[in-house]
């Protein structure tokens, strides 16, 4: 894994590259100030000696920031543990900057004519000039050492935040993901013990019909694997599925059961979220069609909206005799209900209950999105 610290190369690269263009605007800025502040009196000469001695107070401290941010990376005072430790670490960095700065600056202005004549004594050695000269520059470079130190605790806490924030989205988004699988593995023993019931009806009055359930069922096995690998698939995919299902109720309905399919062409690629029918239609099979003597009928059907995807699942049955399962109870509408809250928040809707005509129907609406081939 690479160092995403600041004070590793590619850090300190990064840091060096931000930390230039700023220097030279502040050089230009001071040098400015002072040429504004002298009314004129700077010729060509001195704003050349005023913008050499700026730029060398602000380009002095290179080489020393990514010392400050390899040790303000391991010593920062924003972390409890060790307070006072850390305190005097900081102190001595700042009185080691300071008297680094001060002692390259003063070896370049004696041996460099950017002071004005007379300004600093003719052939001073540097052991006689630097403690004078750090004194004079201390409150400048204090003040310098300060703030660069307080923006690299800034740095590195919008750091924190910014890896804890991803942290917490990845730890969500991990969980969201469990839960969404917990409820489709709900889903799949539910059908499957049913179909299982299924055969062993059938092993009683028709073999040749059971085996051929075992047949599908095998099928539908194979499908529900793929299937469900990921959390959606294409409404084409989902009716598939639906219909291998189907296959094993028709076996013991017979015609019993009628099923009717109204879904568009246009919206076979729309993206929905697997397993998300045939629970639907096996919920209007079990409290529907088989408690009812003559059987019934099911209608699938699928309309786009202009943002969302309209499905519904109907039964024929009167809704106010059906014994149907209610969200909130086991697993059925409210394992539906929960993955589509998960899936989309607040962007879909969910409805169980009495249609227009009084049947028992199943609507609901998901964002409309084709599925990317």
């Amino acid at each position: 894994m690479s160092d995403t610290r600041l004070s590793s190369r590619r850090g300190i690269a990064r840091l060096m590259l931000l930390v230039a263009p700023i220097a030279v605007v502040l050089t230009v800025l001071a040098t400015a100030q002072e040429v504004v502040r002298s009314g004129g009196a700077y010729g060509v000469r001195g704003v050349g000696r005023a913008l050499a001695l700026n730029a060398l107070d602000w380009f002095a401290w290179g080489p020393f920031v990514p010392l400050i941010v390899f040790v303000g990376e391991r010593h920062r005072l924003d972390v409890p543990a060790h307070r006072l430790r850390r305190v005097a670490v900081w102190l001595a960095l700042g009185l080691a900057c300071c008297v680094g700065v001060g002692l390259v600056t003063a070896t370049v202005v004696l041996n460099v004519p950017l002071m004005p004549r007379g300004a600093i004594p003719a052939h001073v050695p540097l052991p006689r000039f630097l403690p004078m000269w750090i004194l004079n520059t201390a409150p400048f470079n204090l003040l310098l050492f300060c703030t660069i130190g307080g923006a690299l605790h800034a740095v590195l806490a919008y750091d924190d935040l910014r890896r804890r924030q991803l942290r917490e989205a990845e730890l969500e988004a991990r969980a969201t993901r469990a839960e969404l699988n917990v409820l489709r593995m709900q889903l799949q023993p539910h059908f499957f013990f049913n179909a299982l019931h299924t055969v062993s009806s059938l092993m009683m009055t028709d073999v040749a019909a059971a085996q051929r359930v075992i047949a599908s069922l095998g099928e539908l096995v194979r499908a529900s694997i793929d299937h469900t690998a990921a959390q959606e698939v294409r409404l084409g995919e989902e009716l598939q599925f639906v219909e291998r299902y189907l296959e094993i109720q028709r076996a013991r309905f017979r015609s019993r059961l009628r099923v009717e399919v109204r879904v568009p062409d246009e919206t076979l690629d729309a993206v929905v979220p697997s397993l998300i029918l045939q629970p639907l239609v096996e919920n209007a099979i079990r409290h529907g069609v088989e408690r009812t003597p003559g059987g019934g009928a099911i209608s699938i059907d699928a309309a786009r909206e202009p943002s969302h995807l309209r499905l519904s699942v109907r039964n024929d049955c009167d809704a106010a005799t059906m014994a149907v399962q209610r969200p909130g109870s086991g697993i059925g509408l409210a394992n539906l209900e929960a993955r589509l809250s998960q899936l989309y928040g607040a962007d879909h809707s969910f409805h169980a209950g009495a249609g227009t005509d009084g049947a028992f129907v199943v609507v609901l609406r998901v964002p409309y999105r084709r599925w990317a081939a």
